[in-house]
C-alpha cells in the first residue's frame, strides 16, 4: 500500500509539474497563432517569471510594436488618399484654366468677350450664377457689365466688388456666414456661397468678377478660391488687351477717317 500510495503520489506531482509546463506553452502557441492571423488585440496571458514569461513578454512587445506600426501605415494611407485627391484636382484645375486661356485669347470683341468671361468663370467653378462688375477708377463708380444665371443681388455683389478692391484681395463668403465682415457686405440676411475676386492689371484696376451658388449645394472651398483668383487674373489680362485692341482698332480707323477727309478737302480746294 505504501508503495503504490508512493507511485500515486508521484504520477500526481508528475501531472501537476508537466501542466504547469505545457499550459503557458499552450497559450503561448494559441497567442502566437491569433497574431500570426492578424489579430492584433490579443496578448499572450503568461504571468510565470521563467523563461516561459520573458517570451511572452517578447511576444507582447513585439506586438505592440506591429499594432503601432499598422496605425501608422493606416494613417500614411489616409494621408496619401487625401494627396491623390487633392493631386487630381489640381490637375483638374490646371486643365480648366487650359482651356480658359484658350477662350481669353480668342480673338472676340471686348462685349462678346465679357460675356465669354463669366460663362467660363462658372464653368471651371462649377457655380450658378456669375457676373461682371466695372469701374471707372478706386471703386468710385460701379457698373454691371456682364451676368449670367438668374437672379443676382446686384446691390450685394456691389458692395462685395468694392470691398475687394478697396483691400485687392478675393474674399470667399460660406452659406450663412456671420460676423462683423459680412453683415457689412450684406445684412443681416443669409447668403448664398459667393466668391469675389478683383481684376486688376499692372497699370489699371478694371472691377471685380464673382461666383455664386456652387452646383454641388455644398461652400466653395479654398482650393475654389485659388482656382478662381487665378482665372480672374487671367481674364483682367485678357480684357485689358482686348480694350487696347479695340482703342487702336478705333484710332486707326479715326486716322484713316481724317486722312480721306483731307484728301476730299483738298481735291475741293483745287477745283474751286
Amino acid at each position: 500500500l505504501l508503495i503504490m500510495g508512493a507511485v500515486l503520489a508521484a504520477i500526481m506531482v508528475v501531472v501537476i509539474v508537466s501542466k504547469k509546463i505545457t499550459h503557458p506553452v499552450r497559450q503561448l502557441i494559441s497567442g502566437i497563432a491569433s497574431i500570426s492571423r492578424g489579430d492584433l488585440s490579443q496578448r499572450v496571458q503568461v504571468k510565470s517569471r521563467d523563461e516561459m514569461g520573458e517570451i511572452s513578454d517578447a511576444v507582447n512587445r513585439m506586438t505592440d510594436d506591429l499594432q503601432e506600426n499598422r496605425k501608422e501605415l493606416a494613417e500614411v494611407e489616409a494621408r496619401l488618399r487625401v494627396y491623390t485627391e487633392e493631386l487630381k484636382k489640381k490637375l483638374l484645375d490646371l486643365s480648366a484654366l487650359n482651356k480658359a486661356s484658350g477662350v481669353l485669347i480668342s480673338a472676340l470683341g471686348l462685349e462678346k468677350k465679357l460675356d465669354l468671361i463669366v460663362n467660363t468663370a462658372i464653368s471651371i467653378t462649377n457655380a450658378q450664377k456669375g457676373l461682371l462688375i466695372f469701374t471707372n477708377g478706386r471703386g468710385k463708380r460701379l457698373d454691371l457689365r456682364a451676368s449670367q444665371g438668374g437672379d443676382i443681388n446686384i446691390n450685394g455683389h456691389k458692395k462685395i466688388a468694392r470691398w475687394v478692391m478697396r483691400n485687392n484681395k478675393p474674399i470667399l463668403i460660406k452659406e450663412g456666414a456671420g460676423g462683423p465682415l459680412f453683415e457689412e457686405l450684406l445684412g443681416k440676411d443669409a447668403a448664398d456661397p459667393i466668391m469675389c475676386a478683383p481684376l486688376k492689371t499692372k497699370n489699371e484696376l478694371l472691377g471685380a468678377m464673382a461666383v455664386e451658388s456652387s452646383m454641388s449645394g455644398k461652400d466653395f472651398t479654398e482650393a475654389d478660391l485659388e482656382l478662381f483668383s487665378t482665372f480672374a487674373n487671367e481674364a483682367a489680362l485678357a480684357l485689358e488687351n482686348a480694350s487696347l485692341t479695340e482703342n487702336l482698332i478705333e484710332s486707326r480707323e479715326l486716322d484713316s477717317f481724317n486722312r480721306i477727309t483731307s484728301i476730299i478737302i483738298h481735291d475741293l480746294k483745287g477745283s474751286i
